[in-house]
């Protein structure tokens, strides 16, 4: 037997720096078996068999000469193990750990430490080595690359591995941009020991970029076949990577056996919430519809809404027709609340719409929704008419009663706006917000929400301002009470009244308010704050503002975006443009990130969309001021330094891309603008976000080739995906794929069928997002020459939305191209009609005479009327920009050009941040008069 005593040596020095020298000198080697200047090479098995050498010296010899081989040894080692001499399979062991340790004579001293405190160290511990370890470069990622594979505890496998994946997504585009593409590979391939479903989609995002994912799906292959701990973990890898290479067999099969065995990765605790696992996402991806409608749907929004879905997709029509029909006469619990019930939703979400309406006005638990939905077929009579028909609804009390009699006022006084009766819409709108004060922070926050939305798009400002400051102050009043705020969470009120302005008026209500007049009410305080960043603040009012800020906007944030955005408004860029910068230059930026700020940019606007973090939108701002004054250079540098700060988010580097090129810089300019196709890795949500803004500005080959990518890293049931696939459609439409379209749009429907607790912002949404499916169906089938199809898909779309501006004006002009003038002409008549007769009725109305020139300019018909119409509707209602983007089509198309450039450049004077009313400009300067309307593209 062998004591102790004869592994003293290699025990000891298995993690101590000083036993492991980098490099062993003829001075240092052990004696051999052979007189020096005589020996021979020995092979990795001859030193194996020196390992049970009677002689000790020789033992040494042999146990150092295999470390100081490395990798090239493991074989020879790996067969020792077997060997018969316990001393030989011992050494060898202790070999193997070291290499498995990441412990070589090359691993610096620095990388030696991080290992030694890795194994020994707590969850916390082991998470701060894997930062150490990554940031030592090679050596480091090397020894990583060992530890992960075999030493950590089941326990922190979790919790390190998303740890690693966060740390990743900062580190991996600071590496590309160093075009240091095999190290950021082998920094991914760290996510392939783990279980983080979001780190194994950054892994196989890369490989599908890099046309790598087919030559690793073979390499995970064979590690998977190993078995074991390993084997499990490339298994999960591999389901990945070969969905990344196409090989949707192989992944499905991977897939469902360790889902079966209970061992495939999981979705995040964050969204843990969602009911479909990795494996029914990987199904629905890849077109696997019957497995799934035979699956499990218990947790969705409309458990039987989903398996329709699944049915119809699988072909399975008359199952599907089946539970259609008995979704109409399905139980609901009364009183809803502000939610549309699982059976309604089902109907809505699978072409059955007017079953649904007529549903929801059997229920009458909903009127603010029907009515929306009513508003969007131009159904206003029937829509305004739901107030006295329930007797359920006016006779039940409660706060939940009163909020929901609230919620359809609101929506009442929005459409009496709409449709010109501008007093007895106030007074409603008054009401509202009486009865919004007397009901639970909660119910009446909504209430506030709603309240507010209704008078934004009725065009009154004004009074969204009263009703919304006298809520605040409510609000300030209550924070004490933990009770959540309706100035902050999703969709602020701050934000529908100010936009992406709403973290900025937070400010300027902050610092006016508390140096307000003392006779000055709530609202017109929160009007001054209007004026100031809709640019229509008088001198005086701005030189008042400007010294209220003070010291208070020289170190933080939001005033500087605050101060910037009033500057912006009046025109001032230079001023807007220094401010930034001023605060940009600043030594000391630890409120950049928002830690210190009461109101922090990312807390607010804009945030809840894709669930992004804003905050990157200060270098945005900059960056764009400078392109505007033609600074491209320093515009480049700003981008780049806030892509620097937030360097997995692409919109900095596309920008600084875009500027350099305007520069003249073209290589390096195109180099940015492709590498920020590949810095979000899997994160579909910041590739939305990306997305959004390529379309908004126009960029559509950059804005195919994000939706191609989307389609690779969005697949896995997480949070906002749908507003990712609704931008991924509205893509589609602009560079006309209609079958793009289509799927993106079906994928948006089926994440509101499937996803608890998530909702359409916009009531009408129930109705005319599944409708635009239908729409695309229309236009593919016009674009693919099968025209009688396309006809009569528009019309079965016009019977369900008969006022729809974006079908008509899509399909018409089309139809007209290739002769079918008929049919081109009745489909433009039923939509005109559905608005020139709701204008008969509803004469001072300026939304209807809106929507009919817009209707009449995308087509090319009744452009005398329309001309008559934009006018009128201008003249009744001149703050709505919309009204004038109208007048400003109709006077292109009649052949006007001076003045609908006129028209839209005023328009960008007065929202000077809009991309689409500058390329509008542009348009009008140069294409020709029956130059198709922009899609996709507005604000």
């Amino acid at each position: 037997m062998i004591g102790p005593s004869r592994y003293a040596t290699l025990l000891a020095c298995a993690f101590t720096a000083t036993a492991f020298p980098t490099a062993v000198t003829p001075a240092d080697a052990p004696p051999g078996p052979t007189a020096p200047g005589k020996q021979t090479a020995s092979t990795p098995d001859d030193l194996v068999r020196d390992l049970g050498s009677a002689a000790f010296p020789v033992r040494e010899r042999a146990t150092k000469e295999l470390w100081k081989l490395g990798e090239a040894a493991r074989p020879a080692l790996t067969a020792g193990l077997k060997s018969g001499d316990a001393e030989v399979a011992q050494r060898a062991r202790e070999i193997l750990d070291k290499f498995d340790a990441g412990v070589f004579p090359d691993t610096p001293p620095e990388v030696l430490k991080q290992i030694r405190e890795f194994r020994g160290g707590t969850a916390e511990t082991q998470q701060a080595v894997v930062t150490a370890l990554i940031r030592l470069g090679d050596p480091g990622v090397a020894a990583l690359q060992k530890l992960l594979a075999k030493d950590v505890p089941a326990e922190n496998r979790e919790q390190l591995f998303e740890h690693l994946d966060l740390l990743l997504r900062t580190e991996v585009p600071k590496v590309l941009f160093e075009d240091k593409v095999n190290r950021a590979e082998a920094l991914l391939a760290l996510n392939a020991f783990g279980p983080s479903t979001t780190g194994l989609l950054d892994y196989a995002t890369f490989l599908h970029l890099r046309g790598r994912a087919k030559a690793v799906t073979t390499e995970l292959d064979a590690r998977r076949k190993e078995g074991g701990e390993r084997g499990d973990a490339a298994a999960n890898a591999l389901v990945f990577v070969a969905r990344a290479a196409g090989n949707y067999p192989l992944a499905r099969t991977v897939a469902k056996e360790l889902n079966a065995g209970g061992k495939l990765a999981h979705l995040p605790q964050s969204t843990n919430s969602l009911p479909p696992n990795v494996y029914e996402s990987l199904l629905e991806s890849t077109g696997a519809w019957s497995e799934l409608a035979d699956g499990d749907h218990g947790q969705a929004n409309s458990p039987d809404g989903v398996k329709i879905f699944h049915l119809r997709a699988a072909g399975r029509t008359k199952e599907a027709d089946e539970l259609l029909d008995e979704q109409k006469d399905a139980s609901s619990s009364p009183f809803a609340g502000s939610g549309i019930d699982p059976a309604t939703l089902a109907l809505l979400a699978n072409d059955r719409p007017l079953d649904a309406i007529e549903r929801m006005q059997t229920l009458r638990t909903t009127p603010h929704l029907l009515a929306d939905l009513l508003a969007a077929r131009l159904d206003f009579s029937a829509a305004l008419a739901l107030a006295p028909m329930g007797k359920k609804l006016e006779e039940a009390s409660g706060p939940d009663i009163e909020s929901t009699r609230a919620l359809y006022d609101a929506r009442r006084g929005q459409m009496l706006g709409r449709l010109g009766k501008r007093d007895a819409a106030a007074q409603l709108f008054a009401r509202v917000a009486d009865r919004a004060a007397t009901l639970n922070q909660g119910s009446g926050g909504q209430v506030v929400k709603q309240l507010v939305r209704a008078e934004v798009r009725s065009g009154r400002y004004d009074l969204a301002c009263e009703h919304f400051a006298a809520a605040v102050v409510r609000d300030e009043t209550n924070h004490q009470r933990g009770i959540p705020s309706i100035s902050s969470s999703q969709l602020s009120g701050y934000e529908m009244l100010f936009d992406a302005d709403a973290d900025a008026a937070q400010f300027w209500w902050r610092v006016l308010r508390k140096k307000k007049p003392a006779d000055e009410t709530v609202g017109a305080t929160m009007k001054r704050v209007r004026g100031l960043l809709a640019g229509t603040a008088t001198k005086a009012e701005f030189d008042h503002a400007l010294a209220c800020a003070g010291r208070e906007s020289s170190r933080d944030i939001n005033g500087a975006m605050a101060v910037a955005g009033a500057f912006r408004a009046a025109g001032r860029l230079d001023d807007a443009a220094a401010e930034l910068s001023r605060f940009a230059d600043l030594p000391n930026q630890a409120q950049m990130e928002g830690d210190d700020s009461p109101n922090p940019i990312g807390s607010g606007a804009r945030a809840w969309v894709f669930g992004t973090d804003e905050r990157f939108r200060f270098w945005l701002e900059l960056g764009d001021l400078l392109v505007e004054q033609g600074k491209f250079k320093d515009a480049a540098a700003r981008y780049e330094s806030g892509w620097r700060k937030y360097p997995s988010n692409p919109l900095l580097l596309y920008f600084s891309g875009r500027a350099l090129l305007k520069a003249g810089e073209e290589k390096e300019g195109r180099r940015r603008t492709e590498l920020a196709h590949w810095v979000a890795l899997g994160n579909a949500r910041l590739r939305g976000r990306f997305l959004e803004e390529l379309i908004t500005r126009g960029f559509a080959a950059d804005a195919r080739r994000e939706c191609e990518l989307i389609r690779e890293s969005g697949w896995l049931c997480e949070s906002h995906l749908g507003n990712v696939w609704n931008q991924v459609a509205r893509a589609s439409v602009m560079f006309k794929d209609f079958p793009g379209a289509i799927a993106a749009n079906r994928r948006a429907i089926h994440y509101i069928l499937r996803t608890p607790g998530v909702s359409y912002v916009e009531g009408h949404a129930y109705l005319v997002v599944p409708q635009l499916a239908n729409a695309f169906a229309a236009r593919e089938a016009l674009a693919a020459g099968r025209v009688d199809e396309a006809v009569a898909k528009a019309k079965a779309c016009l019977v369900v939305t008969p006022g729809n501006v974006e079908l008509v004006t899509g399909v018409v002009p089309e139809l007209d191209k290739i002769g079918r003038k008929k049919d081109a002409d009745e489909l433009f008549r039923t939509a005109w009609t559905a608005h020139t007769k709701l204008l008969v009725d509803n004469p001072d109305s300026p939304w209807v005479r809106y929507a009919a020139a817009w209707l009449a300019a995308g087509c090319g018909r009744e452009l005398d009327t329309a001309l008559e119409y934009a006018k009128k509707a201008v003249e009744l209602d001149p703050v709505p920009r919309s009204y004038k983007e109208a007048l400003a089509e109709v006077l292109f198309r009649r052949g006007d050009r001076p003045a609908a450039v006129a028209m839209m450049k005023e328009l960008v004077t007065a929202d000077r941040r809009s991309h689409y009313y500058k390329r509008q400009v542009e348009r009008y300067q140069t294409a020709g008069f029956d130059s198709p309307l922009p899609e996709g593209d507005d604000d």
